[in-house]
């Protein structure tokens, strides 16, 4: 979290704890997903202070919005469909609501050009790509990249194939049993092709194992260790990173 994030926080009449802040901004597997916020700052190449942002696929969290109003960016929060009200009420407890408008969108139709210096999106392209679709996703990083301005940056966070292992657990228990069609590591480098570079990290070995927030936490705990030292990037199931248009 940067200076100016921790401020305008202080300043708010909320005042949120840094797990609270977390929370808000990627609503589950939390642990897993933490270390993209620095991810993103390390790489980031434009004035997050002053830039025009966009969220696709922010759904009923609103988050990735939140953290982007913090930095001070003019921010497009959407989804496809209508907004869900504790979107809104989210943007106004951290005092970031009048930084942040809202759309109803459909990345695949997504026909603006050059208009955004930050786009941004967590967890979407597996639901696009349900049931065998992997076209679609395809579309949908070609969209957002005609979205871009020239040297704009794309910052995701994304679930991607991770092994056999995960597949199985996720088609029981998670998303996968809805068709979901999650990206292996080497199909988002393919995706990411029309980038001009693109830096990216993996993480999350264990975490998508637990069947509560608690175990999903303490599994969380030993990635951090398992995934930075024994575990091979192809294996672990999340990867975050900024692609410069």
């Amino acid at each position: 979290m940067t200076d100016r994030a921790t401020h305008v926080l202080d300043a708010g009449a909320l005042h949120a704890t840094p797990r609270d802040l977390l929370d808000d901004i990627f609503g589950w597997d939390v642990i897993t997903f933490a270390p993209t916020l620095e991810h993103w700052q390390r790489y980031a190449t434009v004035d997050l202070t002053r830039s025009t942002a966009l969220e696709v696929g922010a759904g009923q969290s609103g988050g990735l919005s939140l953290w982007l109003a913090l930095q001070g960016c003019d921010v497009v929060c959407s989804t496809l469909g209508e907004i869900h009200p504790r979107v809104r009420a989210l943007h106004r407890r951290y005092g970031v609501g009048h930084r942040v408008r809202y759309a109803d969108i459909d990345v695949l139709k997504l026909d603006e050009r050059e208009s955004f210096d930050v786009i941004a999106f967590k967890s979407m392209l597996g639901g696009i790509g349900a049931n065998g679709h992997p076209e679609r996703q395809r579309e949908a990083i070609e969209r957002l990249h005609a979205a871009l301005k020239p040297g704009g940056n794309l910052l995701f966070a994304e679930n991607v194939a991770g092994t056999r292992i995960h597949t199985a657990v996720r088609g029981r228990f998670g998303a996968g049993k809805d068709g979901w069609r999650y990206p292996t590591t080497r199909e988002m480098s393919r995706l990411l092709k029309p980038f001009v570079s693109m830096q990216g990290r993996t993480a999350g070995f264990l975490g998508t194992w637990g069947s509560s927030d608690l175990q999903r936490r303490a599994s969380g705990g030993v990635d951090a260790f398992l995934c930075r030292w024994l575990v091979p990037a192809s294996w672990q199931y999340a990867m975050m990173g900024v692609a410069i248009r």
